[in-house]
C-alpha cells in the first residue's frame, strides 16, 4: 500500500483589529454590547402579557392540524386571513421596533418593543417573512421609516 502525503493549506493568522473594546472587561465592542442588550430585551418581551392577549384574540377554532393529524387550536393571520396552528404563527409589531445602537435609542426601542396588544398582530410565518423583508429593504433606503419616525408613507404626497 502506497502512502500519500497529506498537505494542508496554511491558514492566514489574522490579528484582532485595533477596535475599541470598552465593555465586558475589554472584550466587547460597542456593537457586541448593544447586541447583548437587544437580545436580553427581546427575550423578556416573549413573556410580555399583551403578546399572549394578541394570540388569544386571534384564536378561531380547534381544527385538525394538516401536518400532524391532531386536533389543535388554530389562529387567523391578519394579512392573508388563513388559519394556522400555533407553531406556524408569529406575533408581529405593527410599528417596527427598530434598532438599538446607542443609549439614546434605548427609550424608544423599549417603548416600541413593549407595546400594548393594539400595537401587535398575529401573522403566519410566510406573511411575517414578507413584512420583515420589506422593512429591511426600507431600512437600507431610509432608517427613519423602519423606526416608525415618519408620520406617513413617502409616496402619500404623490397621490400614490
Amino acid at each position: 500500500m502506497k502512502k500519500t502525503k497529506t498537505t494542508f493549506k496554511k491558514r492566514k493568522v489574522t490579528k484582532k483589529r485595533d477596535i475599541e473594546r470598552p465593555y465586558c472587561g475589554g472584550e466587547w465592542t460597542k456593537a457586541r454590547y448593544f447586541q447583548f442588550i437587544r437580545t436580553a430585551l427581546r427575550g423578556a418581551s416573549n413573556r410580555w402579557k399583551p403578546k399572549y392577549q394578541c394570540v388569544k384574540f386571534a384564536e378561531t377554532a380547534k381544527l385538525i392540524n394538516k401536518k400532524t393529524g391532531r386536533i389543535a387550536m388554530h389562529y387567523q393571520c391578519s394579512m392573508c386571513y388563513n388559519e394556522f396552528p400555533r407553531k406556524e404563527i408569529n406575533v408581529d409589531h405593527i410599528v417596527p421596533v427598530g434598532s438599538l445602537n446607542s443609549f439614546e435609542d434605548l427609550p424608544d426601542f423599549t417603548r416600541r418593543l413593549f407595546c400594548e396588544r393594539e400595537g401587535l398582530r398575529v401573522l403566519c410565518i410566510s406573511c411575517h417573512d414578507v413584512i420583515t423583508q420589506d422593512q429591511r429593504k426600507a431600512l437600507k433606503f431610509n432608517p427613519q421609516a423602519i423606526a416608525g419616525e415618519l408620520p406617513h408613507s413617502p409616496n402619500s404626497d404623490l397621490g400614490i
